[in-house]
């Protein structure tokens, strides 16, 4: 993990050398847990800022001859990036799994203060996979991910809604207001937890 956090403790109290050692272990203990406490809250903003990259290079990378071939291409890189990234993070201690929905400020809330109490990863119920397949307008099938997409006419693909019109029944992905890919994340060892969330018009 990159970053380096140093903290320097400076005790300015005269008081007789059992009370200063008392006072010293005393800080020692607290300045331990402000390190981990920090440690933590740096492993897991570095662990959200490489999920949105990396989504960013799975959007921008996607191409086809029209709008409808952009989008499944971004859906099939979508799938794969799900599995890579997922594996990645575990690799490196954290528990990541990534999804797509319409979901409530409120219940990603919820879901956060499951994973803390549960100890294990959680995601909204309203949420998707990326590898989640469903039936498009001409009975074919499809990753459901692409109703979640559009082209752009600049290139790649974006997170938007526009992407619903590829399914017949839209209200099957969600009703909630806030419209999005996410990531559902769990440091266990650090005892935090986070939702991190790449709203419509992330590219």
């Amino acid at each position: 993990m990159r970053g380096v956090i140093s903290f320097v403790l400076v005790l300015l109290l005269v008081a007789p050398l059992s009370t200063m050692h008392a006072l010293a272990d005393s800080t020692a203990a607290q300045s331990a847990v402000a390190v981990r406490k920090a440690v933590s809250l740096e492993k897991r903003y570095y662990v959200e800022v490489a999920l949105k990259e990396s989504l960013h290079q799975v959007l921008s990378s996607a191409h086809g001859a029209d709008r409808k071939q952009v989008m499944q291409d971004a859906a099939q890189k979508l799938a794969e990036w799900e599995k890579h990234a997922e594996t990645a993070f575990a690799k490196e201690g954290a528990a990541v799994d990534v999804w797509f929905g319409a979901v409530d400020e409120d219940e990603l809330a919820r879901v956060r203060e499951k994973m803390l109490e549960e100890k294990r990863l959680s995601k909204p119920g309203s949420a998707h996979d990326f590898s989640e397949y469903g039936i498009g307008w001409k009975g074919e099938l499809l990753l459901l991910s692409q109703a979640f997409l559009d082209a752009p006419p600049e290139g790649g693909a974006v997170v938007s809604r526009n992407g619903l019109a590829s399914v017949p029944d839209a209200s099957a992905l969600g009703g909630g207001r806030v419209f999005c890919f996410g990531a559902s994340i769990l440091l266990p060892r650090e005892g935090v937890a986070a939702i991190a969330i790449a709203p419509e018009g992330f590219r």
